[in-house]
Order: structure tokens, then sequence, then C-alpha cells
């Protein structure tokens, strides 16, 4: 190979391609591992006979790739294989990139100003890039997720009733064509796909279905797949996650978590309706993915019929309910309530008007409730209520008396207040158990109110086999059942999980299906845990894994910091890497060490306003990175209908701050919050200085590009896939974020740390 010496990784997978006359291969990327050079390198191993073609994520790099690849190999981004499937269908084609407009202004009256175009085009690009349907509740789900506004002076049935006649004249007017149609077209209309012996695709993280699908009909049947992607980006190995196929006929495939990106489309299923969503409809888009290590007892459930096996920690969700074949069985239940106090009792599986665990927290007024254990017979429970009891020093004192002729209310109350707090008794009760005290089966706040016989969701923790159900998919719309868990074993486990999120259907659950079984919100699975599961993008075709983790952009002191860090990231720098610096500057002096060429990341935007303008002031070039954020903001200020008063803008401002962070933080939505509080920090940030509303628009309008030129200043999101020189770490203090309250909040701040401290080639720059 020349002058290129490949890294022990590289050579793994070198002698796959060598070795390996079928099959396919992920590669497990970390950040700056050399992916398209180990691409480019793959490329001259193979044979000239082979028809071979490099997945390019956009021209730019397809135009780079095909400088340096052999000649008997090309480059081509999704547009261009798809594009091309599309012309040797219907020939001379032409490419319009306002087909959606010129369509909009066939169909629309004329009085529809222009600027209400916008959420139909871009409703009906995300119908394509899914592949999912069209009905008026699929595009409301769809305009939630990708936070689209419906409200811009049309009526939301407007809008879709739109959207579905672009959607449908777009696929008959085949003479012109869109870039949404080059990738569309091909798979709504099945056309013949231009078939190669040899793919290699680079970013898999970041493919979306329609990119999916088209790579997937462009490999010959006894062709390979060599698949990169980002390993922190696209995230772990193992559990089997249903992708929604959105097209009729076409059934929905597991991927592995470690294959997700965020925006991806899921099977949900719909609690409500009983059926699954994005078979032939969109799915559940994927909102956040994270890693983490864990140390503790990881809980393998298997189910009945179908044998479904997942493991997952303690803490991860399903969707339960209790099996009313059961009812004649006993409860072991502990129940807490105000002030610490807490009792052991017993009760019927079932009481009228629900479980008996539920009847009974009502009824006494409980806080919170777990099943300890479930019993055949009155007097087993009894046994058990006995020995919990006295080997905790928890009474079996009722909290409440509703009538009966037992003990006044009043003595009870001094009982319990003699006792004082039990809350180390009853951590104490819950462990022995192999119950955990955050996750309490049973709460007065409407959490699991009514558990019972009707599905509720519950972590695993409290999963108790012979007595409870899960919901498992069998590979069509409606056809599911509730399944026997039969079988929890836990095991002591020192491992990486992962998690997922998901958007919300309209029921408010954020359910998918995961190792078969229906999962609500973030699943946390160890690797290999899905290896019993239906196969997905990856193992369909039983792909191989091999690793890529020696970084050829960080210097060795950045290296020693991540894996400082993150212990559980394997990042590796070749021994020739330079040593780098990692420094410290007070943010009052940092404006005088940018540099043309450097970049400046925070975990917010609104940070970034400041220094931008005063290197503007100064006449450098600067900018703020996100042309689509700009948009939203301006979006945002033609929502508050200021008129052109900056006053009544930042009054307006102010008051929905109050009015919307809050709801959401009632609803515990922190990471939206603090989303929406960003916003109108940058927007505040930008007014700074403005006489009216014109004003802070033309800033808005002018600050946020996608260009990298002079200074550059970006969210750590925005800078995912770039590198500087010289990178300036603004607000540590924001890493963690103080919104993040939950678990898997706190690992995607960790991710974003992470993204955050490998964008530098040379010098990393805190800014206190």
């Amino acid at each position: 190979m020349n002058s290129f010496k490949p890294s022990k990784y590289q050579q793994d997978i070198f002698d796959w391609v060598n070795e390996t006359q079928s099959g396919n291969l992920v590669v497990e990327a970390l950040a700056g591992s050399g992916k398209t050079t180990t691409g480019v390198e793959v490329f001259k191993l193979l044979a000239p006979e082979i028809d071979a073609i490099f997945v390019a994520f956009n021209k730019h790099i397809a135009t780079e790739l095909s400088r340096r690849l052999p000649k008997t190999a090309s480059a081509r981004t999704y547009h261009s294989l798809g594009f091309s499937i599309v012309r040797n269908a219907f020939g001379d084609v032409q490419v319009e990139t306002k087909k959606a407009d010129m369509l909009l202004d066939k169909f629309l009256p004329r009085q529809y100003n222009y600027w209400k175009y916008p959420p139909i085009k871009k409703l009906a690009g995300l119908v394509k890039a899914n592949l999912c349907g069209t009905t008026d509740a699929e595009l409301s789900d769809l305009a939630l997720y990708y936070g689209i506004d419906l409200n811009n002076g049309l009526d939301p049935s407007e809008i879709f009733s739109a959207v579905r006649r672009i959607v449908k004249e777009s696929a008959e007017w085949t003479s012109i064509v869109d870039f949404d149609d080059m990738c569309w077209l091909p798979i709504h209309l099945d056309l013949p796909a231009n078939r190669y012996d040899f793919l290699f695709v680079d970013e898999l993280q970041d493919t979306n279905a329609v990119q999916t699908e088209l790579v997937l009909r462009s490999v010959k049947p006894n062709g390979r797949i060599v698949a990169v992607g980002d390993r922190l980006q696209c995230l772990p190995e193992g559990t089997a996650i249903l992708c929604s196929s959105g097209k009729m006929n076409t059934k929905p495939k597991y991927k592995r978590i470690e294959d997700l990106k965020i925006g991806e489309m899921l099977v949900g299923y719909s609690s409500g309706r009983s059926h699954f969503t994005g078979h032939t409809t969109q799915g559940r888009k994927v909102t956040s993915i994270h890693k983490e290590m864990f140390d503790g007892k990881m809980i393998k459930i298997a189910t009945q019929n179908f044998g479904k096996v997942v493991s997952c920690t303690p803490n991860h969700k399903w969707l339960v309910k209790i099996s009313k074949k059961y009812e004649n069985k006993y409860i072991l239940y502990l129940m807490q309530g105000r002030g610490g106090k807490a009792r052991v009792g017993i009760a019927k599986a079932f009481l009228r008007p629900g479980s008996g665990l539920s009847v009974r927290s009502r009824q006494e007024e409980s806080s919170r409730s777990w099943i300890l254990a479930v019993f055949d017979t009155k007097q087993r429970a009894t046994e058990a209520e006995l020995f919990t009891q006295a080997k905790f020093g928890i009474p079996g004192l009722i909290f409440k008396n509703r009538g009966d002729n037992f003990m006044p209310q009043d003595m009870i109350d001094h009982v319990y207040r003699s006792l004082g707090n039990l809350s180390f008794r009853v951590k104490r009760c819950l462990s022995y158990y192999h119950r955990e005290y955050e996750f309490p089966l049973w709460t007065n706040d409407g959490s699991n109110y009514h558990v019972g016989a009707k599905s509720f969701i519950t972590e695993a923790c409290n999963l108790i086999p012979d007595f409870m159900l899960v919901k498992t998919h069998n590979s069509k719309v409606h056809d599911s059942l509730w399944e026997d868990v039969v079988y929890i074993n836990r095991e002591q486990r020192t491992v990486p999980v992962y998690g997922i999120t998901v958007e919300p259907g309209e029921d408010g659950r954020r359910l998918y299906v995961a190792n078969g079984i229906v999962s609500h919100n973030s699943i946390y699975a160890f690797a290999g845990a899905g290896a019993e599961a239906v196969p997905n993008f990856i193992n369909a075709t039983n792909a191989d894994i091999l690793p890529l983790s020696i970084t050829y952009r960080n210097p060795k002191t950045v290296v020693n910091l991540v894996t400082q860090t993150f212990p559980d990231i394997p990042l590796e720098c070749p021994e020739w890497a330079i040593d780098g610096e990692i420094l410290t500057l007070n943010e009052k002096d940092v404006l005088d060490h940018y540099a043309n060429g450097d970049m400046a990341l925070c975990r917010v935007n609104a940070p970034l306003v400041q220094p931008c303008f005063a290197l503007i002031r100064e006449g450098r070039k600067a900018t703020i990175r996100g042309r689509d954020i700009g948009k939203n903001l301006a979006n945002m200020v033609k929502k508050m209908k200021a008129d052109n008063d900056i006053h009544i803008l930042l009054t307006r401002l102010r008051d929905y701050r109050l009015r919307e962070v809050s709801k959401l933080m009632d609803s515990d939505k922190f990471g939206q919050a603090a989303v929406l509080e960003d916003k109108i920090d940058t927007i505040v940030a930008i007014s700074d200085g403005c006489q009216n509303v014109d004003e802070v628009q033309n800033k808005i309008n002018t600050t946020f590009s996608d260009e990298v030129e002079g200074v550059i200043f970006s969210s750590i999101h925005k800078a995912k896939g770039l590198e500087a020189k010289n990178i300036y770490l603004l607000r540590p203090d924001l890493l963690p974020h103080p919104m993040a309250k939950q678990a898997w909040e706190a690992q995607q701040e960790k991710n974003l740390k992470y993204v955050a401290y490998t964008r530098t080639l040379e010098k990393l720059t805190i800014v206190l």
C-alpha cells in the first residue's frame, strides 16, 4: 500500500476484505479514526473487475474521493445513486429544486402567501426521507417530532392536505425531480436499481430510512457492504431495535442499537388503539442516544410463547400488565406514606375496582408502593408478611382507618409518629426483594395510579415472573400478544450500557420495540443482548463487526483527557501524534486569542452571541454555525408579533419564557425547557443594542451561517463531524447542563463533552 502503514485495527479490516468473499461488515469508528482513509485503502484491495462504489454523504466528499479512489471504482452520493435509477426508468429527467413550490403554486389559492409554504414543503420532504404515511395523525406526529410550527396562518388540515397532494403529484410528475425525489422515487415506485458487487458506506449513523433502503437495494445478492459509523454517535452493540419501513408490503427491519441515529423512525406501539405504528406509516422519532458504563445487577427477561429474551438495567422501562388469570394469587406489598411511614401487607392480586396494590394504596393514601412477591395461597403470603415485618422492623399497621372498628385514627398516627421516618428500613427491605427505592410500582401522582389488568409502564426491577405480562411484536401491525414473563435472572456485570429516547405517541407514551418486546423511553442493554433477536440492519446479512479506535485527529494530551474522563471509550492515538496543549483562559482575555480558523464551542447558543459580535465590531469575520438555527430564531421572533417594537418583543419573550418553560418543567420535560430557554436567551442577546425588531432579524440572518470562514462559533451539537486546529470550550460549567435531571440526560451531557474534546487538532482551551 505504498507508504501507507495501517493500524492494527485497519489491518483487521483489510484482512476481512481480502479473506471474505461474501457477507457484510460494520466498522465501529471513533472520532478522527481515519474512516475515509480506511475506505480508500479498502478499494485498493479489490480486484479491477469488481464493480464497487463508495457511498459518500455529500457531493464535496464524493468529489474529493474521486481523486483518491482507484480508476476502477467511483464515489457516489445518495442523491446520485437514486437519480441514476430514476433516469434509467424515465429517460431525460430534469432537476428542479423548486418542484415543490411549482406544485404548490398549481393548487394553492393565490392569496396564500409564499411564507406559508415552508411547513408544507418541510413535511413533504420528511415524509419522503422517512418513508412514512400521510394521514393527519401521522403528519401531526411528524410535525411534533421535528418541531415544525403549524401556526403559520393556515389550518393544520389545510397543511396536511397540501402535503398529501405534493407527495402524490411528486410521484406522478416524474419528468422533473427535486433532491428529495432522487432518493425517494426509486423506493416509492419500486424502480429497478443498479446493483454493485461492493459498497462502502460512510457515516452510517447519519443515514435516514430512504438512504438505507437505497443502499440495500443497490447491492447484488452475493455482494458485500462495508458500513462505517461513528461509534459514539451511532452508539452501542447488541439490542435489536425495530425500525419503521413506512411502506405498504415492506416489513420493518431490526437494526442494532449502535446503528440508530437521532431522527430515525422506529416502529412504535399505540396502546390506545392496540396497534403498531411504523409498518406502513411513520414510526417514532429517536430524539437522543447515549452510553454509559454500568456496574451492577443486569436483568435478563424471557417470555413464554415466542421465547423473546432481552437484558437491561434495573431502571429500564417496559409496557406491562397484570394477568387476570392470576387474580386468585396473593401479593406481598410494601407502601410508604407521608413523613416516611411505611407498612408491609398482603392482598389478593385483584380487588374491585382494580389490582390489589392500587386499591389498597389509594384507600390508605400511600405515596408510593411496591409488590415484593406473589404467592399462590393466602397462608404462604401471610408467612412472608410476618417474616418481612420482623426482619426489617416495618409494621403491618394500616395508614388510614376507613371506618373499621380496628383502631382510632389518632392512635394510628401516634404509632407512626413514634416510629419516625422508616425510609432506611424500606430501602433495606426493597434491596432484599430486588426492588429499587427510586422506582416504585405505584405512585399517587398519576404515575401507574391504576396498576392492574390495563397496561402500564414500569421498570424492569418491578417485573415478576408468572404474574406479569409484556407486550410483544410478531411482524404485523395488529399481530401482537401479551406474553407471560416466565424467567427473570439477575447477574452482576460491569458493562457498557446504551440508551435511546423516542418521541411520544398520541397517548404520551414513548413506546418502541426492542428484541421483540414493547419498550418505553430509554433502553439500557449491554453488548450482545440482541443475539437472539430478529436480524436488524447490520446482522440481517450476518454482518461482522470490527473496531476502528485510533484517532489521527487528536493530540496525545487530548486523548489522555478523553480516556481519563471516559474510561469506557477505547480511544487511542498513534505513537507519532503530537503532544498538543490543554490550556485555560479567563473569559475576559479570550477575545485577543481568537484567530481565523479557530472554533469556539458551547453547550448552548446564547453564550456564543456576545463574543461573536465583539469580533464583528472589530471588523473580523465571525459567524455562529447553523443556518437552520437562525431560521428557527427568526420564526420565534415573528411568532411574538411585536410589529417593529423592540420593547414589545422583549416583554413578550419574557412572558413566553415564564409561561412555556414552567409548563415544560412541570411535565418533567427538562431537556425541552433547556432548548426553549436557550432560544429565548439567544434572541435577547442578539437584541442588545438593537433599536427595532427589523435590526434583530437582520442580525440573525447575517450571523447564523454554515460557512467555515473566520472564527466559527458553534453549539457542540452543530460541531459534530467538524475539526479545527484550536478549539475553545466556552462555559464548561454547562457540561452537564443544569436541567439534565434524568440519568439518560446526564449521559447525553457526557457524550457532548466527548464531542467537544475531540474536535481539536492541536490545542484545547477551556474558557473559565
